[in-house]
């Protein structure tokens, strides 16, 4: 299965998307990676996720890191979607 034991830690991690630099750029990584395991919290992992990639104070790299994250939500999304 995956490193989270239940939900309460991607509701975490969604959470951090407001927190610290620090945070927001964990966040940025984690967000995706476990995406497809919480299907219920896709509306408001997405939308952390597009909140990450208009913050400027994480800088050129993060940018980076959160547009090469939505094909991976993108692909993860119609998984979940599909029947």
């Amino acid at each position: 299965m995956n490193n989270l034991q239940d939900e309460s830690d991607y509701v975490g991690i969604i959470s951090a998307a407001k927190g610290s630099s620090k945070s927001k750029q964990l966040a940025a990584q984690l967000i995706p990676r476990f995406f497809k395991h919480f299907p219920n919290l896709s509306s408001e992992a997405i939308n952390a996720q597009l909140d990450l990639c208009e913050e400027d104070e994480l800088g050129v790299s993060c940018f980076f890191l959160c547009s090469d994250a939505f094909p991976l939500l993108e692909r993860k999304q119609m998984m979940v979607l599909a029947p």
